[in-house]
C-alpha cells in the first residue's frame, strides 16, 4: 500500500471532471440509464424529498480521524479480512483477490474518514487497472473505509456493477457493507463505532443536498457573472482564469452540463444508497440468514430484484420510515 500526498480537497473533487466524463460516456453507451426511474412517480419523488429534508434537519455530525481508536495496519487488515469472509461467504471469498485489492490501496493525508475512491482505468492491453485511495490506515475507522471501497472494487472487477443500469445504485452495497462491518466490530468487541460512522455517512448525504448543491449553483452563477464582465475588466478576466483552473468543469458549457448531471446522479446514489442499504440491513438483523440472499447480488443478481424480494420500494412510506427510525436513533 502506497502513501501519497493529498491536498485539502476530497478525492471526488480531484477526479470529478474525469469521472463526470466517464459517467456521460456510460450513459451514451447504455451502461447507465439517464433517468432515475425509482423517483419517477409523484409519490416516490415526494417521499424521497421529504426523507432528504429529514436527513438535513437531523444535523448529522461528521467525525474525523481523531475521533476514532488507533489501530495498527496489520490489525486493520486482519479485521477487514475477517469481515469480508462473512460478507462474501466461503463461496465468494478469495484471499488472493483481497491482497490484490490491498496492493491497489494508496493512503492520503485526509482527515475525513470516508474520503475514498476506487478509480478504474483501462491499460494499453485493455485490462482494468485499479487505484484505491483512502485516508491513512491508522484507526478503527480505516476498517470501514476499506470495506466500503472493497465492495466497489469487487463489483467492478467482476463486471456486475452495471447489472441494473442504474448509477444511483452504486452506493447501496458499499453502504450496506459499512453497516454490517460496524455490527461485526461491535459484536466482536473490537469497538462500537456505529453511531460515529452512521452520522458521518448521513452528513455526506446531507452535504450533497445542501452545502454541496449550493456550492455548485454559486460556482455557476459567479462564473457566468465573471464571463459577462471579463472583456471589459482585466481583474475579472484574471479571476475567471483562476476559477476555471480551480474548477475545470466550468471551462465550457458542455462540461458544466455534464458535471451537474453527474453531480445529481451522485447525490441520488448516496440518498437512495443509504435508504435502501438501511432497509436491507434491517432485513439482515431480522434474520441473519438473509445475508445469503444479499450475497446473490455479489454473484450478479439485480439489486432491483433483491429489493423487490424484500418488499423495499421507493414509493412505499414504510421503506422511508425504516431509515428515519435509524436516523433518529443515530442523531439524537
Amino acid at each position: 500500500m502506497e502513501k501519497s500526498n493529498n491536498p485539502n480537497t476530497s478525492v471526488i473533487d480531484q477526479y470529478g471532471s474525469d469521472i463526470a466524463n466517464a459517467y456521460y460516456r456510460n450513459c451514451r453507451s447504455g451502461v447507465y440509464g439517464r433517468d432515475n426511474t425509482d423517483l419517477a412517480s409523484h409519490t416516490a419523488a415526494n417521499l424521497y424529498n421529504e426523507y432528504i429534508r429529514f436527513v438535513i434537519n437531523a444535523n448529522p455530525i461528521e467525525y474525523k480521524k481523531k475521533h476514532f481508536k488507533k489501530l495498527e495496519v496489520d490489525t486493520i487488515i486482519d479485521e477487514v479480512l475477517h469481515i469480508l469472509i462473512y460478507l462474501l461467504g466461503p463461496k465468494l471469498f478469495k484471499q488472493d483477490e483481497c491482497f490484490n485489492f490491498f496492493k491497489a490501496v494508496e493512503q492520503t493525508d485526509s482527515e475525513d474518514i470516508l474520503d475514498g475512491i476506487c478509480l478504474i482505468t483501462l491499460n494499453a492491453n485493455g485490462k482494468k487497472d485499479y487505484r484505491v485511495k483512502v485516508a491513512r490506515l491508522n484507526s478503527i475507522s480505516s476498517v470501514i473505509a476499506l470495506i466500503h471501497e472493497f465492495i466497489h472494487y469487487y463489483l467492478h472487477s467482476h463486471d456486475i456493477a452495471y447489472v441494473d443500469h442504474k448509477f444511483y445504485y452504486e452506493e447501496i452495497m458499499s453502504i450496506l457493507a459499512e453497516k454490517i462491518a460496524c455490527y461485526i466490530l461491535a459484536n466482536d468487541g473490537v469497538g462500537d463505532i456505529t453511531k460515529k460512522i452512521e452520522n458521518t455517512r448521513l452528513e455526506v448525504v446531507s452535504w450533497h443536498y445542501s452545502t454541496g448543491l449550493q456550492g455548485y449553483n454559486e460556482a455557476v452563477n459567479v462564473h457566468n457573472f465573471l464571463k459577462g464582465i471579463a472583456t471589459i475588466n482585466p481583474k475579472a478576466q484574471n479571476d475567471l482564469e483562476r476559477m476555471e483552473k480551480d474548477i475545470p468543469w466550468l471551462r465550457s458549457e458542455v462540461q458544466t452540463k455534464r458535471y451537474l448531471e453527474y453531480a445529481k446522479a451522485l447525490r441520488e446514489s448516496y440518498g437512495l444508497g443509504y435508504l435502501y442499504a438501511e432497509n436491507l440491513f434491517q432485513k439482515f438483523l431480522d434474520d441473519p440468514t438473509n445475508i445469503q440472499k444479499i450475497q446473490e447480488i455479489l454473484q450478479g443478481e439485480c439489486i432491483s430484484d433483491t429489493l423487490k424480494y424484500f418488499g423495499i420500494k421507493s414509493d412505499d412510506e414504510k421503506t422511508y420510515e425504516v431509515a428515519k427510525q435509524k436516523i433518529k436513533r443515530m442523531c439524537e
